[in-house]
């Protein structure tokens, strides 16, 4: 007869004591990620410009026994990114994890009908955000949890040419180069960075850029 004491069989979860900061976390790729993260022990804090998606994730992750806040985040303004990350430690007193996922689209056909306009505005968001992001980011955790990591969304569509959606396939291309330099930076500092390609994810964002003009 086994007279030994029961142990518990629950692990704590990977993200246990951890505060993460994702952005375009309203929706696709990025909500998944707050429910996942939160369901792995995160504090989480959700960035993007709908408040009304955020909110609903949010309370979604609060209802099963998560901890999550928002924030309403311009990703094309520097202020509010570097507000945005640094609401985290307001909140949660540390940063641990940055996710940067938010992006944009275009609309699609040849790249020489593309609009100015419409060129700076993917590259402030696909390209120029994870710039500011992760500096405001990397200062976080310096200061707080000392040791963390780093995300950003790319897509393997970076890796090939698809010309009608060109300029955000150069702003993913140009996501990827970050966390190269950054990954060689910082990883002695205790900061890993790291850049993911997903394929083709069936997002709201994906459904939009599909439908016909």
């Amino acid at each position: 007869m086994n007279n030994s004491p029961i142990t518990s069989l629950t692990t704590p979860g990977l993200l246990t004591d951890k505060v993460a900061f994702i952005t375009g976390a309203g929706r696709g790729i990025g909500a998944a990620a707050a429910r996942l993260f939160a369901r792995e022990g995160a504090r989480v804090l959700l960035a993007a410009r709908t408040e009304a998606q955020l909110k609903a994730v949010t309370e979604e992750i609060r209802t099963a026994d998560g901890t999550a806040d928002y924030v309403v985040c311009d990703l094309t303004d520097p202020a509010s990114v570097r507000a945005a990350v640094n609401r985290s430690v307001e909140l949660y007193g540390r940063l641990d994890v940055a996710f940067n996922n938010g992006a944009t689209g275009q609309p699609p056909g040849p790249m020489d009908q593309l609009s100015e306009a419409d060129f700076d505005h993917v590259c402030a968001v696909n390209l120029k955000d994870p710039w500011l992001a992760m500096t405001a980011e990397i200062a976080a955790i310096r200061a707080t949890a000392k040791h963390g990591a780093i995300v950003n969304t790319s897509s393997v569509g970076s890796l090939m040419g698809t010309p009608p959606t060109a300029c955000v396939r150069c702003g993913e291309a140009g996501r990827q180069q970050p966390h190269r330099v950054g990954s060689r930076h910082l990883r002695p500092g205790g900061i890993r960075v790291n850049a993911i390609a997903p394929g083709t994810t069936l997002t709201e964002l994906l459904t939009t850029a599909a439908e016909p003009p």
